[in-house]
Parts: C-alpha cells; structure tokens; sequence
C-alpha cells in the first residue's frame, strides 16, 4: 500500500489548471481502483484503458518479483482487493493542491493514498499516465500537506456524502471535515443548513479540516464557488 504522499506538479498556474489536474488524478486513480475493486482472479479481457494496463503491469512485475506463478492459459491473474472507503472510490484519496513559489507560483496537488498500491508502483504509474507532470514524495507541498497548515482539499474522506444540501452538524459527522465556520463574523448553529451541493473545498488551517462558508441570496454557500472556477464549471 502507499505509505508515503506522492506530488504531482503539473505547473498549474491557477486554481482552473489545479481542479484540472484533480479530475486527471481522478480519472487515473478511479482506474487503479477498479483493478483493487475488482474479485481477486480478473480476465485480462475484461481491463481497458492505460492506466488499468500500467497498473496491471506493476502488479505482474511485483508478482514475478515475489515468484508468484500465473495460470497457465495466461489468461487469467491475482489482484489484491484494496479498500475504497466509504461512498465514491474518490472517497478513498486525499488530493490537497498547495502554492509552491519556487523557482515559479504555481499550485501542487498533494496525494495521500493509505490503501492504495505501492508508492513506487503508484509513482510509475502516474508518470505514464501523467507526462506532463512532475511525480515526487519529495516537496515543500507535501511538508505542508502533513504540517496540515494550509492548502485546500479537493478530494478527502466524506466528501461526496456532503456535496449535497446538508447541515453545518451533518458536515462535520459525515466527513473529515473539523469545523465549519463562517466568514465576516457569520455565527452558525449546528442546525443550519448549508448548499454544498457538487462543490466543497475544505483548508488545512492550524492541524483542522476547516470548511469556509458565506451568505448568498439563497442562504449559506461554500465560500470557494464551482462557478467560480472554469474548469469545474465544465465538469
């Protein structure tokens, strides 16, 4: 399993390009996860796309590696099942995007992935699927990540559970999120509804999972909007 946070620098320059970036990861991990998800003897037939076929690859290496023997048809493999978590398999990853100033301003998605495969399988892998990216587990963002004292959560525990018209106690219950609190002096109750509905993107402040809400016209909002964001709008 992944024991280590992984960076993905893609030079996103703004926060469009870094939720860009978020739905790539997605569309690559989601493919890893289907392989996890999958009944421990799999039909090679039944695998599409390159990220399943990378995967698939690392997994045959490891295998050969430990002496492991395939059936004879060649047809036919073990994959270790690997938990998803509740919810989404997206539930099952954190993906923090940071700010790293040097040598240029750009933002770094940070990936922690507990049940996910091995950290150099998992590096391999992104750098096929991502080549125009930049894979680590050395990076200011990934210290920042772990000091949780700032970047903002794009995918995280309970994420997709709250992502709907929900409650301030609700949010707190129901995913990792530590506090909801909201901005110019917005007192809230734990009975107060919130619209969260598709988009929510807690900060690591001070070692909390903190959620930022704002009054609209139609009541409380996330304080950061997917209509905001170009790329999410799209999404």
């Amino acid at each position: 399993m992944t024991t280590r946070p992984l960076a993905v620098d893609a030079d996103a320059r703004d926060l469009a390009a870094a939720e860009h970036l978020v739905h790539r990861l997605d569309e690559v991990l989601g493919a890893v996860s289907e392989c996890g998800a999958e009944p421990d003897v799999v039909q090679r037939s039944s695998w599409q796309g390159a990220a399943a076929k990378a995967y698939r690859a690392s997994v045959e290496r490891r295998q050969r590696r430990q002496g492991g023997r395939w059936a004879a048809s060649g047809r036919r493999f073990r994959i270790p099942k690997r938990p998803l978590g509740a919810g989404q398999s997206e539930d099952a990853y954190v993906i923090s995007t940071h700010v790293v100033r040097e040598p240029t301003g750009r933002f770094v998605a940070v990936l922690n992935w507990p049940g996910g495969p091995a950290v150099e399988e998992l590096t391999a892998i992104l750098a096929d699927q991502l080549p125009q990216a930049y894979v680590t587990p050395d990076s200011p963002a990934i210290d920042e990540a772990a000091a949780r004292t700032a970047g903002r959560l794009a995918r995280y525990p309970g994420r997709t559970a709250i992502e709907t018209v929900t409650t301030v106690a609700a949010v707190e219950a129901d995913s990792v999120v530590d506090a909801v609190e909201g901005l110019a002096g917005i007192s809230l109750e734990p009975g107060d509804a919130l619209d969260l509905t598709g988009f929510a993107r807690p900060v690591w402040r001070e070692g909390l999972c903190v959620l930022l809400v704002q009054r609209s016209a139609t009541g409380l909002v996330p304080f950061e909007m997917r209509h905001q964001i170009p790329c999410c709008s799209d999404h």
